[in-house]
């Protein structure tokens, strides 16, 4: 109770990774194709959840040096989506 969530960003993030894998997450466990495999994939937004919890100061911290390459590349990789 002594501390608050701050506007750093973080929750704006995680909120729209959310938006955008509900859709395909909920089909995929509607899907029961039958299959014999059990999936883990369930699993990793909880834990990359967890990891970015646990290194929000590094990932969201001020950035050492800005990459335009990286930017473009997770650019594309929305537009893909």
């Amino acid at each position: 109770m002594g501390h608050m969530i701050k506007d750093d960003g973080s929750l704006g993030v995680t909120l729209a990774a959310l938006a955008l894998v509900f859709a395909p997450f909920m089909e995929m466990m509607a899907s029961g194709d039958g299959g014999n495999y059990y999936s883990h994939i369930p699993l990793i937004p909880l834990i990359t959840g967890g990891l970015f919890y646990l290194k929000k100061k590094e990932i969201f911290g001020k950035p050492s040096s800005f990459h335009p390459g990286g930017a473009a590349a997770a650019f594309i990789g929305v537009a893909i989506y």
